[in-house]
């Protein structure tokens, strides 16, 4: 655990399970789709895997492990911008996986 960090991960293993629920999410989709359906999404997708997070000993969820370390789910975006491409139409954003990182990282898609 970093010092400074009340959670029972560390930032790195956060994101990476974020990073996860994300991709398994958006890899549904052929579409980009809202980020408030995504945000929505990952809250059951999270349970459903049952990550353990614990803020200063209390259980919490991934979204508000993702709220309280990155403020809102477009600034985990904005630091991810290799992995995820963020559109803005009529002040509704949409979210998708960027296709030359899954290239890049040899994910697969399933369908």
């Amino acid at each position: 655990m970093e010092k400074g960090n009340r959670w029972n991960v560390s930032r790195e293993q956060g994101e990476m399970y974020i990073i996860e629920v994300f991709n398994e999410i958006l890899g549904k989709y052929t579409e980009p789709i809202r980020a408030d359906i995504l945000s929505r999404q990952m809250s059951q997708l999270a349970n459903q895997k049952k990550f353990l997070l614990y803020l200063n000993g209390r259980k919490r969820n991934l979204n508000y492990y993702l709220r309280g370390n990155y403020i809102k789910c477009s600034n985990f975006m904005d630091l991810h911008q290799d992995k995820y491409i963020v559109t803005k139409r009529k002040n509704v954003m949409f979210v998708e996986i960027n296709e030359h990182w899954i290239d890049n990282e040899k994910w697969t898609l399933l369908n």
